[in-house]
């Protein structure tokens, strides 16, 4: 049997693992967090994904499409609010067309879950990549755990471990690698708001996604400007 090395069990690792086992790769997955069917969602960001047509097209190859559509929101398009106070309405689409605003750990807990389920896939959680050796074929983890070092052979491996990904970074030891790394000049930060009371949407309600600009100067004498985007999503 054909194997693969997948590190990182997010939303691309999870799926692209149940995809390979199908094709009939013996599949190891390895995640630095804990098992999330356990402990839970642990991610960097919980903000929704507002996920379009391409991305039903993945969740339903996967197999979960009718349980996820039931905690998706759709959005047919965006509100915007002007300086002045005033609101504009822009679809996404034709009439019956719209994004869907999904929780992005639920949505990672459900394709966990169904990987798990096929005999040929096997999760180590807890398990830090430290290395990969291309001459030799092989990839080195860490077990959190315990603090032992393991390596293994590995000479099909998928690199979804995101953003900051631990193979990329030990690739950057290679001959001739090239890479680029690059930080947006904004910051982040998420914010909650619950519905006033007796304000409460049906789950399946049609909403759309609120976008709001701004800029404004400050006093010092520099005279630096501010500039802030609020984007609310809906959520369950």
């Amino acid at each position: 049997m054909k194997s693969a090395v997948i590190v990182g069990a997010g939303l691309v690792g999870s799926l692209w693992a149940v995809f390979l086992a199908r094709k009939g790769y013996q599949v190891s997955v390895y995640e630095r967090r804990p098992d999330m069917r356990q402990k839970g969602y642990i991610g960097g960001r919980s903000i929704n994904l507002a996920m379009s047509e391409r991305g039903w097209k993945a969740i339903e190859k996967a197999g979960i499409r009718p349980k996820i559509e039931q905690v998706a929101i759709p959005m047919p398009g965006r509100m915007m609010h002007s300086e002045a106070g005033e609101l504009t309405f822009q679809a996404y689409g034709k009439a019956d067309e719209a994004i869907y605003s999904v929780s992005r750990g639920g949505l990672n807990l459900e394709l966990l879950k169904i990987a798990g389920e096929f005999p040929n896939v096997q999760f180590f959680f807890q398990h830090r990549c430290t290395d990969v050796d291309l001459d030799t074929e092989s990839i080195t983890f860490e077990d959190t755990a315990t603090g032992q070092y393991k390596t293994i052979e590995a000479p099909l491996i998928f690199a979804t471990d995101g953003a900051f990904s631990a193979v990329r970074y030990a690739l950057q030891k290679t001959d001739r690698f090239n890479y680029h790394q690059h930080y947006l000049e904004h910051g982040y930060k998420e914010l909650s708001i619950p519905p006033a009371e007796g304000r409460w949407f049906p789950a399946r309600s049609r909403r759309p996604a609120h976008l709001a600009s701004r800029q404004f100067h400050d006093d010092c004498p520099a005279q630096r400007r501010w500039q802030f985007y609020l984007h609310p999503l809906p959520a369950l």
